[in-house]
């Protein structure tokens, strides 16, 4: 443990422990622990689960909701710390974080998820952080210092992050290669660099929640299927149709989750969200909704809306280039990872966490030449390499 009162330091080094206990082998030949959770997937979603896989299912699902507070606390703080010293504002969240930190969610978590080597002493981080709640008048003194701030937004990077296969391009160097990235494409996301907290709850095929969306950051979104396979503008029978998502271990590959996208299966709004076979295009529509780029003429009805949005279409592509121009990202049009991390408030680049920017009419990209962002003319658009564009 480090040798220091200070809470926020103790926190960034208890979520280097959950990520490190997560990914670590405890024993020569023994999985990641991730792994041997992961394994679990196919009891929980069984029709009728044993009481075990439930019971661990239930504590990652509400240590995942615990880190995504942590996730919206760690960035408030970070602006907070950057852009005022308004020392009540920066009292409070610091205070929300502290709270989220010593919750019994975060605290079974601990239990579930880390060995029982671990689990004393980072039991103990948890009760200096409770010691220091006790002591609210005396917040002001635990002021975070921007060093701990930054190793606990890189950790929970690590722990949320979603890294995806490179897409790949034709020879051109600008269009997909689509002899390489076809309808039955079954790999789409790099397991080893994804992070863990994301792998086991796709494994369960449970949700994550992103929180902090919008102008006046009081949305969330739940998340199911985003970031499962790699998307752009096409009718949905040209986009992969399922997604396997495999580690090897030894001589062992072992599957962590299994998505069915078939594009023959219409969207059911009477079906639950993840039972949906486009539920990642719809996602991608409803997070970009919450981030304030909105589309006027999707409707709004749940039938018609999810019909609408379980495609991607030239207007998606749109939205997608304006949250990315704001955004100071690569011009796509598709959600590569710099912009599928953004979109959850997670910095692909930087490996940390950095707020998205929502929709800001001013800074809207203008004029839009057949769906272009740029001001140039549609011929000097079709000319644009790789990285500038939507590359098809």
């Amino acid at each position: 443990m480090p040798p220091t009162r200070n809470p926020f330091n103790l926190l960034a080094y208890l979520l280097f422990r959950v990520r490190r206990g997560l990914e670590d082998i405890e024993q020569a030949g023994q999985p990641p622990r991730w792994l041997r959770m992961a394994r679990l997937g196919p009891q929980v979603t069984a029709p009728n689960p044993p009481a075990m896989a439930n019971g661990v299912a239930s504590v990652v699902k509400a240590f995942t909701t615990s880190l995504n507070w942590m996730a919206e606390a760690t960035l408030d703080l970070r602006e907070l710390l950057i852009t005022t010293d308004a020392a009540k504002a920066t009292a409070e969240a610091a205070m929300r974080l502290l709270r989220t930190s010593s919750s019994p969610e975060f605290v079974n978590g601990l239990k579930n998820i880390l060995p029982a080597s671990a689990v004393a002493e980072l039991q103990s981080i948890a009760s200096s952080v409770d010691g220091v709640l006790a002591d609210i008048e005396n917040i002001l003194t635990y002021i975070p210092e921007p060093d701990d701030v930054n190793r606990m937004a890189h950790e929970l990077y690590r722990l949320l992050c979603v890294v995806q296969r490179p897409v790949p391009y034709g020879a051109d160097g600008v269009s997909f290669d689509l002899a390489e990235i076809r309808p039955d494409t079954l790999d789409h996301v790099d397991v080893a660099n994804t992070g863990k907290i994301r792998l086991i709850n796709w494994a369960l095929d449970a949700k994550t929640t992103t929180r902090g969306l919008g102008t006046d950051e009081a949305d969330s979104q739940d998340l199911y299927r985003l970031g499962t396979r790699r998307l752009w503008q096409t009718t949905n029978d040209k986009l992969p149709q399922r997604s396997i998502g495999q580690f090897n271990f030894g001589a062992r590959t072992e599957t962590i989750f299994n998505f069915d996208f078939d594009h023959s299966i219409p969207p059911d709004p009477a079906l639950e969200a993840h039972q949906n076979t486009r539920q990642d295009i719809v996602e991608l529509w409803d997070l970009l909704e919450k981030h304030d780029y909105i589309d006027p003429a999707v409707p709004q009805g749940s039938a018609d809306r999810l019909a609408a949005t379980a495609q991607y279409t030239p207007a998606l592509t749109a939205l997608v280039r304006k949250f990315q121009v704001i955004n100071g990202l690569p011009v796509t049009g598709w959600p590569d990872n710099d912009t599928l991390n953004r979109l959850l408030h997670l910095d692909y680049g930087a490996k940390t966490l950095t707020r998205a920017i929502p929709y800001i009419p001013a800074m809207d990209p203008a004029p839009l030449v057949n769906g272009n962002t740029s001001n140039k003319a549609p011929d000097a658009f079709d000319d644009e390499v790789k990285g500038g564009f939507l590359p098809f």
